[in-house]
């Protein structure tokens, strides 16, 4: 159950992260002549609330079986419902809080769907004193969650787009994310590889997240103590030193809660310092 558990918080992350991409695929593809913004823009809009839309289903179908009136065409002709995101995880939401009997007045998002939903993984794994699963439709959340994510890296597999905050660590050269996988086959993104067209070097997962670290520490304008060690070669002792005098402006990240100096700040001391010298 700990695969499984690792697996759906795993998924629930990339499927936030891949949810934030439809937009630049949607904006790639605002010129397609038979649907503009294309799948991107279909998984992006929003939908109805599936109960309250099979009451309202229901009371037309009642009125045209009385009025010999045509019924209407109706979303679930149109929409798949086991891949769109918001549909799919806002369901599963409500089935959860229901369970739990934690009712919310929100308005259903992706991103507050993932968070309840990742909140909620420890009494979904919960079992009773003979270690029997308690809540019986974890297999089924996993299984949702998967083709979640699978359309969704499908779709935007469909447009081959630049990783534009990563360059190559040997030439430099913007990186190429190759996926793996398909519907029929579905990897995870530890099988992808980004790929530098230039000079042919190919990177692992675990590589690109070195790459992105690369980036963050050469390109930041704010870094924390060891950061600037390791990306600019200022003595963390000299660093703080310089800012309790007032040549470094610090402050204190609000979301970590570290404190980060001024690269410009300290490369400006550096540099005054070596020429001094």
């Amino acid at each position: 159950m700990s695969t499984t558990r690792t697996k759906m918080d795993i998924d629930l992350r990339e499927i936030e992260s891949l949810h934030l991409d439809l937009w630049a695929e949607a904006l790639c593809r605002h010129s397609d002549k038979d649907y503009p913004g294309g799948e991107a823009m279909n998984m992006i809009g929003p939908v109805a609330n599936l109960e309250a839309w099979e009451h309202r289903y229901e009371a037309a179908e009642s009125a045209a079986m009385s009025d010999d009136a045509e019924l209407p065409n109706y979303i679930q002709d149109q929409l798949d419902t086991e891949t769109h995101p918001l549909l799919v995880l806002a369901t599963w939401e409500d089935a959860i809080r229901e369970e739990r009997d934690q009712p919310t007045d929100l308005r259903a998002t992706v991103p507050r769907a993932v968070a309840y939903i990742r909140n909620s993984l420890d009494w979904a794994f919960r079992t009773n004193s003979f270690g029997e699963q308690e809540w019986l439709a974890v297999d089924s959340l996993a299984k949702a969650l998967r083709s979640v994510r699978s359309a969704l890296e499908a779709v935007l597999h469909d447009g081959v787009r630049l990783d534009k905050a990563a360059d190559c660590l040997k030439c430099f050269q913007p990186l190429v994310r190759e996926w793996a996988g398909d519907h029929q086959n579905p990897k995870t993104i530890d099988d992808d590889k980004w790929v530098c067209r230039p000079c042919g070097e190919i990177s692992s997962y675990a590589l690109y997240l070195k790459t992105l670290e690369n980036e963050y520490m050469f390109r930041a304008t704010w870094l924390s103590a060891d950061y600037m060690l390791t990306a600019h070669r200022i003595p963390i002792g000299t660093l703080q030193g310089w800012a309790s005098k007032g040549f470094v402006t610090k402050r204190r990240n609000v979301h970590t809660g570290r404190m980060t100096y001024r690269v410009a700040d300290a490369l400006r001391r550096r540099d005054a310092k070596d020429e001094a010298a």
